[in-house]
């Protein structure tokens, strides 16, 4: 019950106006026990999740929407479901100069479906963000501005939990393949 609670969130979460995100990609959602347990972001009011690849500009994509789904349903089939644990806190300064407190991440499948995904994408000639050279899965606790002090420093996230599916989001209505077929 806990897995289609998940899933109901993320459907609804994606059927809202989201004209002012220009990407998209492919996410793992946490459960809701674990998503839970995140606080709200001030400027971000995704459910937690795991970017596990960022596309840009989804709009100029819309077209090839059947390709991307395509794509992630021949990696998905191909992708046993597989576990993921919450690991150290740690943090990161993003391109707006905010310090990103986050949660690592700790699963060797993760990144080999990353890897997998990618791949796929590219024979199919579809484009992707490569912005970051390196996979850091993580989920975001809070951004914190300069000369602010963090409100969730001392709190510390743990859980694991099975990755079973993948949501597209970005491309209109919610896109959810499920692991292992």
């Amino acid at each position: 019950m806990n897995e289609l609670t998940s899933i109901y969130k993320v459907i609804e979460w994606s059927k809202r106006d989201n004209d002012d995100h220009s990407g998209g990609g492919f996410f793992v959602v946490l459960p809701e026990k674990l998503g839970k347990k995140y606080p709200k972001k001030d400027n971000d009011d995704s459910l937690p999740h795991i970017t596990v690849l960022y596309i840009d500009d989804v709009a100029k994509k819309q077209k090839k929407k059947g390709k991307y789904i395509e794509a992630i349903e021949k990696v998905c089939k191909e992708t046993k479901p597989f576990k993921a644990s919450l690991g150290k806190r740690k943090t990161l300064i993003n391109q707006d100069g905010d310090t990103v407190h986050y949660s690592s991440i700790v699963s060797s499948s993760l990144k080999k479906l990353n890897e997998s995904i990618k791949k796929e994408l590219d024979k199919a000639g579809l484009t992707y963000s490569k912005r970051f050279k390196e996979f850091k899965p993580h989920v975001t606790i809070e951004y914190v501005k300069e000369g602010d002090a963090p409100k969730y420093k001392n709190k510390d996230f743990k859980g694991s939990w099975d990755v079973s599916y993948i949501w597209l989001w970005g491309f209109g209505e919610p896109s959810i393949f499920f692991l292992g077929g």
